[in-house]
């Protein structure tokens, strides 16, 4: 252990912990990736990560959050990128220890998608991802985070398209709803969706 990280840790857990706060609102990010897998229910699984950024030059400050919450991992954040990245994505840990921990020391910039990373993670936990209303309640909360999923590659038209072709190639595993009914709601849903994308490419 490092003399700046020993200096952190002989802090009280009090000014530690808002130290900690105050470092996510600036250089963290409660994130929701939505990512294409083929043997997923629906072919994408849905991905709640806690994240935080740092200079390789002050890696202590990210160990740190390793030293609170006894768990995480650093590493680089691509190969063309020398910046740290510490990162907890596993469902149960972000349950017991991120979620607890940023619901007594509160997060002032990102406490909007805190919120919904909360309801994120709950819904997932409760299995609500397995039903397709379920499944898309979560996506449209995921779509609402870190400046409405401008920076996404995949849009929900996308997703929705390529489930009903899921659909349609029979290949949708444990249908809970009527196929039928689940082709009409896609439809819907692609349709609604692509007038919203024409309405964008119209605005630009």
């Amino acid at each position: 252990m490092n003399k700046l990280l020993q200096e952190f840790v002989q802090l009280k857990h009090k000014y530690l912990h808002y130290y900690m706060l105050g470092f996510v609102d600036g250089e963290g990010s409660f994130s929701v990736t939505i990512t294409r897998h083929k043997s997923a229910k629906w072919g994408w699984i849905i991905h709640p990560t806690f994240l935080a950024y740092q200079h390789p030059n002050h890696r202590e400050v990210l160990e740190l959050f390793q030293y609170v919450f006894k768990t995480g991992t650093i590493r680089q954040k691509s190969p063309t990128n020398i910046g740290l990245v510490y990162r907890i994505d596993s469902i149960p840990t972000l349950k017991q220890r991120i979620l607890p921990f940023f619901k007594k020391y509160k997060p002032l910039v990102k406490s909007n998608d805190f919120k919904k990373f909360c309801q994120v993670v709950d819904a997932l936990t409760a299995k609500q991802h397995r039903n397709f209303l379920g499944f898309k309640s979560i996506i449209d909360t995921a779509f609402s985070m870190n400046d409405q999923g401008k920076q996404r590659q995949n849009t929900k038209l996308i997703i929705y398209r390529e489930i009903l072709e899921k659909l349609n190639q029979n290949n949708i595993r444990g249908l809970q709803e009527p196929s039928e009914t689940l082709r009409r709601t896609l439809e819907h849903l692609i349709s609604k969706e692509d007038k919203v994308h024409t309405s964008k490419r119209l605005e630009d």
